[in-house]
């Protein structure tokens, strides 16, 4: 009983770490299990309330007056994230980009704090682009897609908040991932693969 209270407390730990690390981007009852309500109307609004509720434009140590001056920047140069849906730019092309337009306008201190912030929003961004995708082409298929749908932009989030503790180690292989059903439903079987040998290597660790 006691090494099976460990064992539920430590995935409950590990859970809880990868959301904190990966700053929002798996949230289940604002992006993923809803997604829905961002998927329709004009591009730029729909994203926009997507990154907001994301949390994109806030890192640590910012103020409000912070934020609402990056949502005003990215506001009002919507064709960075518009060539990077697109596939125009990559997703380091649209960090480069956003970032000197924070370090002009003084957002943060240092460079460095306006590249991280910059990419918080590249990433979020990204991720409602590919989530997008995945949402409405498998919300299509017939013998209950909406439910494959929303299951496959919750394992997308999952995936996405490995890459980016990972420093975006598997963002490419993501967006490729977002792409068409087979690339789709490749990710989807990684991740659930993945997580049950992970679950079965802490319980035999533990045991």
């Amino acid at each position: 009983m006691g090494s099976r209270v460990f064992y539920m407390s430590f995935v409950k730990g590990i859970v809880s770490g990868i959301t904190s690390v990966g700053g929002g981007i798996f949230r289940g009852t604002k992006t993923g299990a809803n997604f829905g309500k961002y998927v329709g109307g004009e591009l730029a609004g729909s994203r926009m309330r997507y990154l907001i509720d994301d949390e994109a434009f806030k890192i640590s140590g910012m103020s409000a007056s912070q934020v609402d001056d990056t949502i005003r920047i990215v506001s009002d140069n919507p064709k960075i994230l518009d060539d990077l849906t697109e596939g125009t730019i990559e997703r380091e092309q649209a960090i480069a980009q956003l970032s000197k337009k924070f370090s002009d306008a003084g957002i943060r201190s240092t460079n460095t704090a306006n590249r991280n912030l910059a990419e918080r929003v590249v990433r979020s961004a990204a991720d409602y682009s590919n989530r997008s995708k995945i949402y409405l082409r498998l919300g299509q298929l017939g013998g209950g897609g909406f439910v494959l749908a929303t299951a496959g932009v919750l394992i997308y989030g999952i995936a996405s908040t490995i890459s980016a503790i990972l420093g975006g180690a598997f963002d490419k292989l993501l967006d490729a991932s977002a792409e068409s059903d087979t690339g789709t439903f490749i990710m989807m079987g990684v991740v659930i693969g993945g997580s049950i040998l992970a679950i079965n290597f802490v319980r035999e660790t533990i045991s």
